[in-house]
């Protein structure tokens, strides 16, 4: 694509600011840098199952946000395994959750949390191998960066949530917040 500017244009729009130009060119260049990742499917569905019978359902959007949704197994809508498959009986929404960023086969997802008495950020460091992310550390980051803070510890996790093909994702936008809907069937255990 070719992103040839005319000084004269953008001088008269907006009052001679740059700004919207500027973030609609960083918005490309973060969609051109994931579409090129390899490892990371964009735009596709990752299962997680917890231990109390639930499934989160991951979707890494061409935007840099990560959508996740949480449902019930025999729920209202997820059906009960059924030939080791499981079948969206309710579309699911899936809305944002937090941000992320990947490098190669690395991935680092930051999730903001807010109380009354203070607000922090923690970050998850991953690895991506063969359609399964391994979350394998957290810690209290800095804001705008994907760092650690300076006293803060490395926490050991081991969370995987695996890629399901057979599931889709519908990307919408309403009021500048990106959603997905999510619909199939998936197997139980990969």
């Amino acid at each position: 694509m070719d992103r040839k500017i005319d000084i004269d244009t953008l001088n008269t729009a907006k009052n001679g600011n740059y700004t919207a130009y500027y973030l609609e060119f960083l918005d490309y260049e973060l969609k051109q840098k994931l579409k090129k990742n390899t490892h990371l499917k964009i735009n596709e569905v990752y299962a997680y199952y917890r231990n109390n019978g639930t499934v989160s359902f991951s979707v890494f959007s061409d935007e840099g946000n990560e959508c996740v949704a949480t449902q019930d197994i025999g729920g209202e809508y997820l059906s009960i395994p059924n030939d080791g498959k499981i079948k969206i009986i309710k579309p699911i929404k899936a809305t944002f959750f937090r941000f992320f960023e990947v490098d190669n086969e690395i991935l680092k997802v930051k999730k903001w949390y807010n109380s009354p008495s203070k607000e922090w950020y923690e970050d998850q460091n991953g690895v991506i191998e063969n359609d399964i992310i391994h979350y394998t550390t957290y810690y209290f980051s800095k804001k705008y960066k994907y760092e650690k803070k300076l006293l803060a510890t490395t926490n050991k996790m081991n969370e995987k949530i695996v890629y399901q093909p057979n599931l889709k994702a519908v990307k919408y936008k309403n009021d500048n917040n990106t959603y997905f809907i999510i619909t199939g069937e998936f197997n139980v255990k990969k």
